[in-house]
């Protein structure tokens, strides 16, 4: 048994067999591949709108330039707010904004990660 192969039977553990596992060494890399395939397959067109907490610069250089738009739902904090927080993680969505932009996506992205 390898890593990758133990990865793949968790993935698959977790969410079935309607999903395919493409490991990915580079994060950027994988984005671009990703957004090429959703609109070669016809899942998203050119003009859509992409949902999202807080992409990096460079997750929205990709959405942007394959044709689509991006809509940051988590506004940016200062840096007083920031470094006074207990919780400084600047990823978080409010619920009520989350429902009211939902319906217009094409797709959500969601940072797992957040480097601030």
């Amino acid at each position: 048994s390898t890593p990758r192969r133990d990865l793949e039977k968790a993935m698959k553990f977790c969410f079935g067999e309607q999903f395919n596992f493409y490991p990915a060494l580079q994060g950027r890399a994988a984005e671009k591949m990703l957004l090429t395939a959703l609109l070669k397959s016809g899942v998203l067109e050119k003009g859509c709108c992409v949902v999202s907490n807080r992409p990096f610069d460079t997750t929205k250089g990709h959405i942007l330039g394959h044709g689509l738009t991006v809509k940051e739902l988590t506004p940016l904090s200062s840096p007083e707010t920031y470094y006074s927080s207990d919780t400084p993680f600047l990823g978080d969505i409010d619920p009520a904004v989350f429902d009211s932009e939902i319906g217009s996506a094409g797709c959500l992205l969601m940072t797992m990660t957040d480097n601030g």
